[in-house]
């Protein structure tokens, strides 16, 4: 699979190679200025666009940033160990569902 995706990756290299070298370097220059005014332009809509979007968003409780809530632990391990005994009991291999 690497010797595959080595050879396609080569083979590309050398058309775009060849191809490069046949245009003048004038037009090498034009070609690479119009692609970076492409590429800038594209970026500026893409990130207006989102920004315009993001804002104007009718559910706004997605964005909202919630606290996290502390967790109730005991602080001695019997009493966790005895609350772990009363929600499964061992010898029947059962969860009780009241103690839960």
């Amino acid at each position: 699979m690497k010797k595959i995706i080595g050879f396609i990756g080569e083979t590309f290299n050398d058309k775009l190679r060849y191809l490069c070298a046949l245009l003048s370097p004038e037009n090498r220059l034009v070609i690479v200025l119009v692609l970076l005014l492409l590429g800038a332009v594209m970026n500026t809509y893409f990130m207006f666009y989102t920004i315009s979007h993001w804002s104007s968003s009718k559910d706004t409780d997605k964005h909202a940033i919630d606290h996290i809530e502390a967790v109730k632990t005991t602080s001695d391990k019997t009493g966790l160990i005895q609350e772990t005994e009363n929600i499964y009991n061992y010898e029947t291999e059962e969860f009780n569902e009241e103690a839960r």
